[in-house]
């Protein structure tokens, strides 16, 4: 017997029995299986009610959670399949309920709870069940999944923003559309995208693998390009009467972060060089401290990187911000800016005349000039403009 009461989910339950037969243990999974995807069919509503978290939703993450499972085992990671289906099954299979008036702090613990009773009543092992609750709580923004599940579960919940651009934007409709539904009124887009970035940039900060390939040759997050290629271009889609700015910080242990916020529509991907570093909890908590942004500028949207790995694909960029001289850096700034993007640069106003000319000499050997050069609140702010290379290779001709 399952029951919702302001204390939560009660559950009664006969424990299964402390040895079984192997065929016993098959035919209790099965019979498992067919009670989850039973309440799954019947707890999830209609897409018409909820178009994005919908009937179809534990589904098309099982889609990508199989995928992810298959290839962690090629790689020789050991995974729990069984505890990841019930988890993705029964994940959000409380989405269209307040779980605070039931006295959970949020949905994935409301979801995590009945999970937990629900598999107990129904003959799963202590361990089973335990495992599936806490590959649900994963799926919070706020978790740090540590466990193959957990980081399976998290990879599958986001998996759309790894599909073409034309499903991705398929689902982001449709998102858009559930939270219409939910507030009962029209959300124009300059506010609900801003508010997808702000809440997606509390799960992508979090640099999770569990295989090898994840990265490419160079060391770019092959997840983290895609989906802030697919962010980028819906933005630009849905505010095409807008001029969106899209912009990487690179940003290290004790560097300063830059103040967007006064420029609108601009888009800040801050780009965290360091995985473990103190900057990337500062800018977790300024996204919890933000309240519901008024423009893109006002997210710092973090994900992990290096300066000569920045996960944003080519030519995307307006602008790239650097907070020192990083080896290498000009030439990958390059390859992610635009052909009329620039590089800004800020050294601490001690920095010797030697230090910027050393700086010149990288920007010019990798096609950029110098625009801009100024001392502001005792710090030195370069800025170089990308050249074409026609240019270029006259200015190395006349040298």
């Amino acid at each position: 017997m399952v029951a919702l009461s302001n204390k939560g989910l009660t559950v009664e339950f006969q424990p299964a029995p402390l040895t079984v037969t192997p065929r016993e243990k098959l035919l209790a999974r099965q019979a498992i299986d067919e009670l989850v995807q039973e309440t799954t069919r019947s707890c999830y509503p209609s897409a018409s009610l909820l178009p994005y978290h919908g009937q179809g939703h534990p589904q098309l993450v099982w889609n990508n959670a199989r995928k992810l499972i298959e290839r962690a085992k090629r790689f020789g990671v050991d995974v729990n399949e069984h505890a990841v289906r019930d988890a993705v099954a029964l994940h959000d299979v409380f989405s269209q309920i307040t779980p605070q008036l039931l006295g959970f702090k949020n949905a994935e613990h409301l979801a995590s709870h009945f999970a937990y009773n629900f598999l107990r009543q129904h003959g799963s092992t202590e361990d089973h069940a335990r495992l599936v609750e806490r590959v649900i709580v994963a799926s919070n923004p706020f978790a740090n999944p540590a466990l193959p599940e957990e980081i399976i579960m998290r990879a599958a919940d986001l998996g759309n923003l790894l599909d073409e651009y034309t499903e991705f934007r398929s689902a982001s409709l449709a998102f858009h559309r559930e939270m219409e539904l939910k507030a009962g009124h029209s959300i124009a887009w300059e506010s609900h995208i801003p508010q997808c970035y702000q809440y997606l940039s509390i799960f992508l900060w979090r640099m999770l693998t569990l295989t090898p390939n994840a990265y490419d040759d160079a060391g770019r997050s092959h997840f983290h390009m895609h989906a802030l290629e697919n962010l980028a271009r819906f933005a630009r889609d849905q505010l095409s009467s807008q001029e969106i700015k899209m912009v990487a910080e690179l940003v290290t242990e004790g560097g300063a972060i830059s103040k967007l916020q006064g420029e609108p529509n601009v888009s800040v991907f801050h780009i965290a060089l360091n995985p473990k570093s103190a900057v990337r909890e500062q800018i977790l908590s300024n996204i919890l401290n933000n309240g519901k942004p008024a423009q893109l500028s006002s997210i710092p949207f973090v994900v992990y990187g290096k300066a000569t790995a920045i996960p944003i694909s080519d030519g995307s960029l307006d602008e790239v911000i650097l907070h020192s001289d990083y080896d290498g850096s000009f030439s990958e700034a390059r390859r992610a800016l635009k052909y009329d993007g620039c590089v800004s640069i800020t050294l601490q106003d001690g920095s010797s005349e030697e230090t910027q000319r050393e700086i010149a000499r990288q920007a010019t050997n990798n096609g950029f000039e110098l625009q801009t050069a100024k001392i502001e609140h005792e710090r030195v702010h370069l800025r170089f403009k990308r050249i074409d290379q026609v240019k270029v290779n006259s200015k190395q001709v006349n040298g």
